[in-house]
């Protein structure tokens, strides 16, 4: 087979191997905001203690990178720690003071919900669009 053809067939595969990652594809009872994580592995109302990385597509965002140490404490990319809430009635994730706090664009929101099973905290615009996404990644 040409390499001409060849590339564009592997980026395509590799795109439809992604289904249900960066807000696209996937089953809405998987992906839901609102989901939550299992209470044997979550703080508080939810909430899986450890350390979350972000992306954007394919991009890290370190700086959105933060911690939650307990069910309402979390520690952001800066050191510093700070308080969040969660309703997982509507899956809300609100980071009341903190690095994070000041970091969500107006309009914008953050939903928390576990995508085959990963606990995720999903950056939302307006449309309910996921921007970018932060992923549990360890204890």
């Amino acid at each position: 087979m040409k390499r001409e053809i060849l590339t564009p067939m592997l980026f395509l595969l590799a795109l439809l191997s992604m289904t249900g990652c960066f807000g696209i594809g996937g089953s809405p009872s998987s992906s839901s905001p609102g989901s939550g994580g299992s209470s044997s592995t979550a703080t508080g109302p939810g909430i899986r203690e450890g350390q979350y990385e972000c992306w954007s597509f394919s991009s890290a965002r370190m700086m959105l990178n933060f911690r939650v140490t307990s069910g309402s404490s979390y520690t952001g990319s800066d050191g510093n720690s700070g308080k969040y809430s969660y309703d997982p009635g509507s899956g809300r994730l609100t980071f009341k003071s903190g690095f994070l706090a000041g970091a969500v664009p107006d309009g914008y929101h953050w939903a928390y919900h576990s995508p085959g099973g990963r606990p995720t905290a999903s950056l939302r615009n307006a449309g309910n669009s996921e921007v970018s996404f932060c992923q549990w990644v360890r204890k």
